[in-house]
């Protein structure tokens, strides 16, 4: 799935990481899939530092929770 490579790619990580395919999926899946809204909060350095925070500490509970938050607000 290219969205793997998309989010490594933006959010500076390893594609192949096992980490980061999950949270490629776990993005994939809150926004039902429409690439443009995974790029927008991608690109938003709020959104994507607190993605990478969240997901940094391994709190993957939190960074479903921002990116729910973030989807439900655009």
């Amino acid at each position: 799935m290219d969205v793997f490579y998309q989010f490594g790619e933006l959010m500076n990580l390893d594609p192949c990481d096992e980490k980061v395919q999950k949270a490629a999926e776990e993005l994939h899946e809150i926004t039902g899939g429409q690439k443009q809204v995974v790029i927008e909060i991608l690109n938003d350095k709020y959104w994507k530092k607190a993605v990478r925070v969240a997901g940094g500490n391994g709190s993957l509970e939190f960074a479903r929770k921002v990116m729910r938050e973030f989807y439900q607000t655009r």
